[in-house]
């Protein structure tokens, strides 16, 4: 796939951040902004109940109410008698 970018302002920007060393070509560049889009669009989709709920779990984590997974694993697999 070939991408081209006609805005000046925008090509200046890439050619500035592949530059500076925080990508090191403008296909790392182009490849960010997509999947930055990517993430927008996910986060946009949330519905409030989403957000609710990540909040919950956020709020369940800062009291320390937390599980350890690795535990957690241990008493599954002996509650349904799993190797």
């Amino acid at each position: 796939m070939t991408a081209k970018l006609t805005n000046p302002q925008l090509q200046a920007f890439v050619h500035e951040q592949v530059r500076q060393g925080r990508f090191g070509s403008t296909d790392e560049v182009l490849e960010a902004a997509v999947e930055h889009l990517m993430l927008e669009e996910a986060v946009r989709s949330l519905t409030p109940a989403d957000v609710a709920a990540i909040a919950e779990g956020d709020a369940d984590i800062a009291r320390g109410d937390v599980v350890d997974f690795d535990d957690f694993a241990a008493a599954a697999r002996r509650k349904f008698k799993v190797a």
